[in-house]
């Protein structure tokens, strides 16, 4: 996957996604296991994702991150 090619374009690229073929199923392996301790529902996968692995203290903002590049399995996944 040719990350640098997204980053020099850009886009933010949530850590992990260099790992190769699992990329970031490891982040989302996480989720589930936050989940079943949670008594609050959590929000969707790849928004747990962004706010725990994107903010910056302050809390994620969306408007800074306008492109998203995930890896899941292996496959490049651009989140808009």
């Amino acid at each position: 996957m040719a990350i640098n090619f997204y980053k020099a374009q850009g886009v933010t690229v949530v850590p992990g996604t260099e790992r190769p073929f699992l990329g970031n199923l490891v982040e989302y392996g996480k989720y589930d296991k936050e989940a079943k301790l949670s008594e609050e529902p959590l929000p969707g996968r790849s928004m747990w994702l962004f706010n725990k692995m994107l903010d910056d203290g302050t809390g994620y903002k969306p408007e800074e991150h306008k492109v998203i590049l995930l890896n899941l399995f292996g496959t490049a996944r651009l989140n808009f």
